[in-house]
């Protein structure tokens, strides 16, 4: 049983874990990319920080473009250094122990290996 729609296309095959379907890292990454840049909740921010200490900003923001072909890399990019609101949210919680300066600290060095 399906629970979740989204009218753009996946980027992979869901993944299947205990008859459980979840969605590729690739997918989840664009998603997160774009969540950021729509609306910026906090979780949003801690869940690609902990992307990002696997992946590379720049693969994450290429997933981002063939998922939603009319998101706008340099707006995306602007969103992710863009913490104004969600500094004012609780912190989620994690199953890492990572704090929210860590969090934007994360993101803000992944935005200067993609600027170079």
């Amino acid at each position: 049983m399906d629970i979740l729609r989204h009218r753009y296309p996946l980027l992979d095959e869901l993944v299947v874990e205990d008859k459980i379907k979840l969605w590729s890292v690739r997918d989840i990454a664009a998603a997160k990319i774009s969540a950021i840049t729509n609306h910026g909740a906090k979780k949003d921010f801690y869940d690609l920080a902990e992307i990002l200490s696997h992946l590379s900003l720049e693969s994450a923001l290429a997933w981002f473009e063939k998922k939603y072909p009319s998101g706008e890399r340099l707006m995306a990019m602007k969103s992710l250094s863009w913490f104004e609101d969600a500094d004012s949210e609780p912190d989620p919680r994690t199953l890492r122990d990572l704090n929210w300066i860590q969090v934007k600290e994360i993101i803000l060095r992944s935005l200067r290996e993609v600027f170079g």
